[in-house]
């Protein structure tokens, strides 16, 4: 978990060999130094909260361990993911607009041909009404 922002949130320490960080329940971030010193348990000396703390490595909690992804493949991957459900509702939405307009012209038809009868049952009744 290779991270460029992570430092200590007390000492401002940042990363180099051997150094080992913690997060606490809080949000802060200390080194091992800091840790030890006990300025991040059992209070947290930034919010004054009582705090409880996990190493950051490769172990830690799923939970946890979103804030410490690449924050770039994190944006990839969910934008292909949000394209996904994009793709996936509009195909479907072009599916059922395309059968709403087939629809639409089959009732269209059937009220011209309808027009049409009507029209010619008109005609039938009028050279009725004149022959009789």
């Amino acid at each position: 978990m290779a991270c460029a922002w992570i430092h200590c949130n007390i000492c401002l320490r940042l990363p180099s060999a051997n150094i080992r960080y913690f997060i606490s329940n809080c949000g802060h971030i200390a080194c091992d130094r800091c840790v030890g010193k006990k300025l991040l348990t059992p209070k947290c000396t930034i919010c004054k909260r009582d705090a409880k703390i996990e190493e950051i490595n490769k172990d830690l909690r799923e939970d946890l361990r979103k804030y410490f992804v690449n924050i770039h493949d994190f944006a990839i991957k969910s934008f292909n993911e949000i394209k996904a459900i994009i793709d996936f509702q509009s195909k479907n939405c072009r599916r059922l607009m395309k059968h709403k307009v087939e629809k639409i012209q089959e009732l269209q038809s059937t009220t011209i041909k309808h027009s049409e009868d009507a029209a010619t049952i008109a005609k039938l009744e009028a050279q009725r009404a004149s022959s009789s």
